[in-house]
């Protein structure tokens, strides 16, 4: 009996020593045209359920293009969950994130051509993203300058104070109930919600054409704008002052090292490509590859450790040689 359990013990330790846990455990690798394929088919929402849409424009910003159609596509109209009649109209924010990420014209003439047909209300059933936010997107209009950027800009300011003039004055509630008040009641659907802050828009775009220096949206005319706000704390409002006009981003540091460790697909190499991350001191042996997105010579690799996570573009190069580019980082 004793024998026996000697043998099993060693058994068990035979096994786990020959068939360990590798650090690609519960690993999902994709292909690039099989992601795009099912957006085209399916929507942007289903490549949304299995990765960031924006990983594979880093894996090939040609991707860009094609994420955007879809996206486009797909449209942005949805109805209110547990709502009757309700319907949000969303943001474009996979082509957000490429026009701010990338120098992509098409995704600024996408953004301009979606601003443009947005409607101007006092309340409506439908209840727009976009003027819950309007800095972060006017700051991607300006970064790619429409020709009639200005035009429009003051049109539409004009049209929002001559509709505040009219409009209730939009009811926040103050800090001490919102100290009072869990996120999730703040977070439900209330009738407010259907009417837009007229006053708080017409701010915005003023903003906007301040910092484009538009003749006649001067200082003196924020500061009587901020006076209307319904918000006292928007009495020191200012447009956001730093935007991205670099290039499209430079994958840094990067590495090009010989292939000795013979990787060759990276579906079927991915035990050789965490030996290289690591050999290369990219990342460290406690940590783990979580996802890969392919398209032959190249794929986009999530890892993860206990300390956070690191994005790399891989290359597999001429003459034996692959190019390792470090994405980003994410510390915890």
């Amino acid at each position: 009996m004793r024998l026996r359990l000697l043998i099993l013990c060693w058994c068990v330790l035979t096994s786990l020593i020959a068939k360990p846990n590798t650090p690609t455990d519960a690993l999902k690798i994709y292909n690039a045209t099989e992601l795009l394929n099912i957006g085209k088919k399916q929507g942007i929402h289903q490549i949304e359920n299995l990765v960031q849409p924006i990983d594979l424009v880093y894996l090939n910003p040609l991707y860009g293009s094609t994420i955007i159609d879809i996206e486009f596509k797909t449209g942005f109209l949805e109805k209110l969950k547990n709502q009757k009649n309700i319907y949000t109209y969303g943001i474009p924010k996979n082509t957000m994130e490429i026009a701010d990420n990338f120098s992509n014209q098409k995704a600024g003439a996408k953004l301009f051509e979606y601003y443009c047909r947005l409607p101007k209300f006092i309340k409506s059933d439908t209840i727009y993203t976009i003027y819950n936010n309007l800095d972060d997107y006017l700051k991607l209009l300006i970064k790619y300058k429409s020709p009639k950027l200005i035009e429009k800009l003051k049109k539409d300011y004009y049209q929002w104070n001559k509709l505040a003039k009219k409009a209730p004055r939009k009811v926040y509630p103050t800090f001490e109930e919102m100290k009072k008040t869990s996120f999730e009641e703040l977070s439900k659907f209330k009738p407010t919600d259907l009417y837009v802050d007229c006053n708080f828009l017409a701010l915005q775009i003023a903003g906007a054409l301040n910092s484009l220096k538009v003749t006649g949206f001067d200082d003196l005319l924020l500061e009587k704008l901020k006076k209307k706000q319904s918000q006292s704390f928007r009495n020191e409002y200012s447009f956001p002052k730093t935007f991205n006009f670099g290039p499209p981003p430079n994958y840094n540091p990067n590495k090009t090292v010989l292939n000795t460790i013979g990787i060759n697909s990276f579906r079927t190499d991915i035990n050789k490509v965490y030996e290289l991350l690591v050999k290369t001191g990219n990342i460290g042996w406690e940590s783990k590859i979580d996802r890969v997105i392919e398209d032959g010579s190249k794929a986009y690799v999530s890892t993860s450790s206990s300390n956070g996570y690191d994005f790399f573009r891989i290359e597999l190069m001429e003459k034996k040689r692959i190019k390792i580019d470090l994405i980003s980082s994410i510390t915890e």
